[in-house]
């Protein structure tokens, strides 16, 4: 029975490693425009087939990664091509392998006239990838994600919703993907575009401390729990040498 607690205490170890990696990760993107922060939610399995490390009684723990899309706090920084979505949906961008869903960030016109994000990904409109023409002046987004030069209307930005968030891969830069096209993205209404702003990660600096204090405070206990029933098995061991001796 000890050593089946020592397996069960060394098991519970696993995920707490995990949920301190992600939230370290949630830590270090507090200032990542549209960064959306990670959960992990353990469940303990009962078949041995449903986890690499079960134990002797085919027990296991199941890690699931949820993402939390509640938007974050809108942040004015006055860049005509920094936008932002108020309400729910995503902007679609032209990823390497397939259309990418985004909630926003900066971006910047290439060489070609294309708007495009950090990674080179064009933002997409109804027409494909939105290009600015050279002599183009002043560039507007208006609220109803209609993108204007000079007055003149080029292209509506495709703003979209999906039926279920949990089905999208996350990918790095604030961006995700329909995972096998699993999803029907339809367009998203009642949600304002709004440009000269970002939106903020909505990972709470204060919140995530605290949640990798309680981490650490249970790994350490779980640990020392270890320990004790270790040095338990240690005596037990001690004994029945010397009395078979």
């Amino acid at each position: 029975m000890i050593v089946k607690g020592i397996r069960h205490l060394a098991l519970s170890l696993v995920p707490r490693i995990h949920q301190q990696e992600i939230v370290s990760n949630n830590l270090a993107n507090l200032n990542s425009a549209g960064y959306k922060k990670d959960r992990l939610f353990t469940e303990v399995l009962r078949q041995a087939g449903d986890s690499p490390a079960p134990d002797d009684e085919g027990l296991a723990l199941g890690e699931t990664i949820r993402t939390d899309f509640r938007q974050g706090g809108l942040e004015r920084t006055g860049a005509p091509l920094d936008i932002a979505l108020n309400g729910p949906g995503f902007l679609m961008v032209q990823g390497r392998d397939g259309e990418l869903l985004t909630r926003g960030g900066s971006f910047f016109r290439n060489s070609s006239g294309e708007i495009v994000n950090a990674a080179g990904e064009a933002l997409l409109g109804g027409g494909g990838a939105i290009a600015i023409p050279p002599s183009a002046g002043k560039l507007t987004i208006g609220a109803d994600g209609s993108v204007s030069a000079d007055g003149a209307v080029l292209d509506q930005l495709r703003v979209v919703r999906v039926s279920d968030e949990n089905q999208l891969q996350k990918l790095g830069g604030g961006r995700f993907r329909n995972v096998a096209g699993a999803i029907t993205a339809e367009t998203a209404t009642g949600t304002e575009v709004r440009q000269g702003f970002l939106e903020g990660s909505n990972a709470n600096g204060v919140e995530e401390m605290t949640r990798m204090m309680s981490l650490f405070r249970a790994y350490e206990a779980s640990e020392r729990a270890i320990e004790m029933q270790g040095k338990t098995v240690d005596t037990a061991i001690g004994r029945i040498g010397r009395v078979n001796g």
